[in-house]
């Protein structure tokens, strides 16, 4: 017997003109969320942490920062109707700068995930979480062009929630 595919719901993105309000308002709550998750972060640039256990592994961890950074600063962006259709050369850029930050922030988030204190359950946690962002992004890259590529698109932003639900401290890693 033959597995169906069930489709994920087409999402037409932040704003354009066939954009409901209610869906241009969701993305400036985005675009916010992620600049305040970016501006809450920096501290960890400027300002020394007082975490013994982070000071000891503080490159990993800025690595991992930035590259989430890199992410949340580009993220919004891609969601942007009006940028996938007028300027569609800058999307893909902003979607290939996306997926490197992405995988800067996965690959120092695999090498913090040897060294937390949480335990085995939060070691395979963030090495699950991290090699399937890694893995659903250059997904979504490669199949450009197609329908799927908007269903990885809607899945790596369900991926995207739920980093910002632990970055929020909804969740301790």
């Amino acid at each position: 017997m033959a597995a169906t595919i069930t489709r994920l719901p087409q999402w037409s993105g932040g704003t354009g003109p066939s954009t409901s309000r209610l869906g241009k308002i969701l993305w400036w709550v985005m675009l916010v969320s992620c600049l305040g998750v970016v501006g809450y972060a920096t501290r960890y640039f400027l300002l020394p942490t007082s975490d013994p256990h982070f000071s000891r592994y503080l490159v990993p961890l800025r690595l991992h920062i930035a590259g989430g950074m890199g992410a949340l600063l580009a993220g919004p962006w891609q969601f942007s109707e009006n940028l996938r259709t007028r300027r569609l050369e800058l999307h893909r850029w902003l979607g290939r700068f996306y997926l490197l930050a992405v995988a800067l922030g996965s690959i120092a988030g695999l090498a913090m995930a040897v060294v937390s204190e949480e335990g085995l359950p939060t070691h395979l946690g963030i090495w699950d979480a991290c090699s399937a962002v890694v893995f659903h992004g250059f997904q979504s890259a490669f199949a450009d062009k197609t329908p799927e590529h908007r269903d990885l698109v809607a899945c790596w932003g369900v991926l995207e929630r739920s980093k910002l639900r632990r970055l929020s401290g909804v969740t301790r890693v």
